[in-house]
């Protein structure tokens, strides 16, 4: 499969999700202090917002390896939480949504989980997601559909050029806030053997 990573302009930034109606005041306290969150989506024509299966164990994976200025949360309370199990060729993992200056991280992060889910499979696998990159006064979705060991360079080519964008809207910004990732960075994932 060619890989397809797509970048649009979007709403559902970080605050969108923090005020989403279905937050319950508990867990919007959560979101407020999150700078990555698991959003749920809609699917075809079912009324509610759901998440890909094994989305319980991603959030996992991302709460033990993230650095420590990195908060995750999901948003959805338990008696919400709902996972849509489809059964493809493809691996869906549940969107990101995210601050621009941990977006690299976060990428990083999504392919070492794919990495260690994935296991010897990793190699021949697709996947489909997408990470919400909140710029501030612009948000953008970034979706990829491809080679799991194509994900994070593809990914973090997207972001970049957003940084490079971000940099020509406002140049009074020094080179060095664009997409700086933090200096100790969970192994990036290696092709099994």
């Amino acid at each position: 499969m060619t890989e397809t990573c797509t970048t649009t302009e979007v709403t559902q930034d970080l605050d969108y999700w923090r005020h989403h109606e279905r937050v319950s005041d508990e867990l919007r306290g959560l979101l407020n202090n999150a700078n990555v969150i698991l959003a749920p989506e809609s699917f075809r024509d079912l009324d509610d917002l759901v998440f890909p299966t094994g989305t319980t164990e991603f959030y996992q994976f991302l709460q033990e390896h993230s650095p420590a200025d990195l908060h995750v949360e999901i948003a959805a309370d338990d008696q919400q939480y709902r996972e849509l199990a489809l059964h493809a060729d493809l691996v869906r993992i549940a969107q990101v949504v995210t601050e621009f200056i941990v977006a690299p991280v976060t990428a990083t992060l999504v392919a070492s989980y794919l990495w260690a889910w994935l296991g010897s499979r990793f190699a021949e696998t697709n996947v489909r997601t997408s990470i919400v990159v909140d710029m501030k006064r612009k948000k953008y979705r970034i979706e990829y559909e491809g080679p799991a060991p194509a994900f994070e360079s593809t990914v973090k080519n997207a972001i970049a050029q957003l940084g490079a964008a971000k940099q020509i809207d406002d140049p009074s910004l020094p080179p060095t806030s664009i997409a700086a990732e933090p200096e100790v960075l969970p192994p990036t994932p290696k092709e099994p053997k």
